[in-house]
């Protein structure tokens, strides 16, 4: 089913990659794309409403009917072809991530990531065929580019999750709902009263209820300039399609690994087997449908036939992190590490701190330690980036996450 789309994904990839290159100069081409962006998905939507409603057709017609009247032949048949047609579904709403993965690489391309990043952890959008609003929000759309601003519809991206468009500034991105007439339902006064705070907390970088009840959330700048391997990256999977498997090192204690699907893991394995400590392993395949409010492998991965092989499976891409060199690093800062399983996957702490009383604790969050794989960021920067924030702690604020 996938590769039934694999000639217009390829071309959608590199579209975008020539957009992210020019933002400012792709005018004209960030509104196509998403015209065609809505398109397909329009489509899609409409294929998987058709075959949901052959499921329910044929679970009613086992349910009208008694068993014993239904030949044995006749019920294999119908349950192999409702079993072709989940597995179609699925594969089609994994399109919908892929084409909407597309609308991601043009919010990166547009807006500040780290104000993406807050806008994407929301309920996933629904479809958007179908939707009473999609003709005016398309007719905004367009408007907005005829007077020369840029916008991006939100419900095309799997990271802009509040709001119906974002319009690109030059400062902090607005965020627009579009109703064509004024609706007092407790949903609208939902849906105005999230994005006002969200737009609020893009101005203020604080909230405290917009991720939780009674949930304080402050934004603070990096302590460095972030530093990442993207380009050591693409080198490695151009290495990749003419040796089969690489196995590499990118910093101290950071290694990368890519493979042609299939075609053995022995380096990955034998690298593995020497390190001191069980390593953190981060299967990238695994989640590249889930890296929502991460900077997207449509624009990481620089090779649109490469890129489309991954997300497909046929290449393999895994990051490799030595445990025992990591807490070397934070050793050398008068830090320790602990390695726990959850939510919080790292604890920071002084390496004195059982001798003192109130001793301060850093969290590091799974999908802060993530950062390391779905944005490839440099190992030594990740490490810096948590020593200045431990650092900055003070004892009102003993216990704090990232």
């Amino acid at each position: 089913m996938i590769q039934y789309y694999k000639k217009t994904l390829i071309d959608l990839f590199r579209t975008l990659l020539c957009i992210n290159h020019q933002p400012f100069k792709k005018h004209c081409e960030c509104l196509a794309i998403q015209e065609q962006l809505i398109r397909k998905l329009c489509y899609i939507e409409n294929r998987i409403r058709s075959k949901k409603s052959y499921l329910k057709e044929s679970k009613a017609f086992f349910a009208s009917k008694p068993a014993r009247s239904i030949k044995k032949d006749e019920v294999k048949r119908i349950r192999q072809k409702i079993h072709q047609t989940q597995v179609i579904i699925k594969e089609y709403q994994l399109l919908i991530k892929m084409f909407r993965a597309v609308g991601d690489g043009l919010a990166f391309t547009y807006l500040n990531k780290y104000d993406i990043k807050p806008m994407a952890f929301k309920q996933s959008p629904g479809f958007i065929s179908g939707k009473k609003g999609l003709r005016f929000e398309r007719k905004i759309l367009r408007l907005l580019f005829k007077h020369g601003e840029i916008a991006i519809m939100n419900d095309l991206t799997n990271c802009l999750r509040y709001a119906d468009m974002t319009v690109v500034t030059h400062g902090v991105p607005k965020l627009i709902e579009a109703k064509k007439s004024y609706s007092d339902s407790p949903r609208v006064r939902r849906q105005l009263k999230d994005s006002q705070d969200m737009q609020q907390y893009l101005f203020n970088d604080v909230t405290a209820e917009l991720f939780g009840p009674n949930m304080k959330v402050e934004r603070s700048e990096s302590h460095a300039e972030e530093r990442d391997n993207i380009e050591r990256l693409n080198m490695l999977i151009n290495k990749t399609l003419s040796k089969g498997e690489v196995f590499k090192k990118m910093e101290d204690g950071l290694y990368y690994f890519a493979a042609i699907a299939d075609y053995g893991y022995e380096h990955f394995q034998n690298r593995i087997a020497k390190m001191k400590r069980p390593p953190m392993v981060l299967f990238l395949n695994r989640f590249k449908f889930e890296n929502i409010g991460y900077y997207p492998f449509t624009l990481s991965i620089h090779n649109p036939e490469a890129l489309f092989d991954f997300y497909c499976g046929n290449i393999v891409i895994i990051i490799i992190a030595d445990t025992q060199i990591i807490s070397n690093k934070f050793s050398n800062y008068g830090l320790k590490v602990k390695f726990t399983h959850g939510e919080y996957v790292m604890s920071i702490t002084r390496r004195d701190s059982a001798r003192r009383k109130g001793g301060l604790t850093l969290n590091v969050s799974m999908h802060f330690l993530g950062r390391l794989a779905f944005e490839f960021v440099s190992l030594e920067w990740f490490i810096d980036e948590i020593v200045a924030r431990f650092n900055n702690l003070s004892k009102k604020d003993v216990l704090a996450n990232i």
